[in-house]
């Protein structure tokens, strides 16, 4: 029974790192220049930083001041129509230093019937446009948050005459969402979490049977001279 517990652990261990996977972490950041948070994350496997701010807003109205969807190709990116405020922040993680920069536009017909509006924050590229972003993203420049636990620094560098001062939500994404996955480390694990109900149901049943075997040999043992 001891190789059978042995499995049952290390798949435990491995769900239990599935789930961290899936575990991303928020706090509140007030828009003003200079003004500085520190975010515990934790991390199974190295994962490039990927960032998004909540604005609240009343619900059905549009937040211009966030940037537009509309926008055209253009060689290396895309020109929004209206990119909306420059919003930038200075974020350090394990000695590396990158600045990120609001990214316009988000899922507008969504946010038309809710009270808040996302918006993703990429690695800022000075190209002397500020309409224009780089597409893909220069995912190089992110800072890679390493296995274990670190802290991120996130601090205020810049932000538009109408979000100056306001309280938002940092929220720095897991590695593993519905949606995405990060990068290829993670890929594994999501398609375990895809199917984490049942993983779990089959991992109770093997837990359940594990200890039944080894009660039952442990009567036995109890009986027998």
């Amino acid at each position: 029974m001891l190789m059978h517990w042995a499995i049952w652990f290390c798949l435990s261990i491995i769900h239990l790192l599935g789930f961290l996977s899936l575990n991303g972490t928020t706090l509140p950041l007030r828009l003003n220049k200079g003004n500085s948070v520190e975010i515990s994350v934790i991390r199974p496997l190295p994962d490039p930083l990927h960032l998004q701010v909540v604005f609240k807003k009343p619900s059905g109205v549009k937040r211009s001041e966030l940037g537009g969807q509309r926008r055209t190709e253009v060689d290396g990116g895309f020109r929004f129509d209206n990119p909306g405020e420059a919003i930038k922040f200075e974020v350090s993680c394990d000695g590396a230093t990158t600045v990120f920069e609001m990214f316009p536009g988000g899922n507008l017909a969504f946010e038309e019937k809710n009270d808040k509006a996302r918006r993703d924050f990429r690695p800022f590229l000075d190209d002397g446009t500020p309409a224009v972003f780089p597409w893909p993203p220069v995912n190089n420049l992110r800072p890679v948050l390493p296995i274990g636990f670190s802290k991120v620094t996130i601090t205020v560098l810049e932000t538009g005459p109408i979000t100056t001062g306001e309280l938002v939500t940092l929220y720095v994404e897991p590695p593993v969402n519905p949606k995405t996955v990060h990068t290829h480390a993670y890929l594994w694990l999501g398609w375990l979490m895809l199917f984490w109900p049942i993983n779990l149901i089959l991992l109770f049943a093997y837990g359940v049977f594990c200890l039944k075997k080894t009660w039952h040999g442990l009567r036995k043992q109890g009986v027998e001279p």
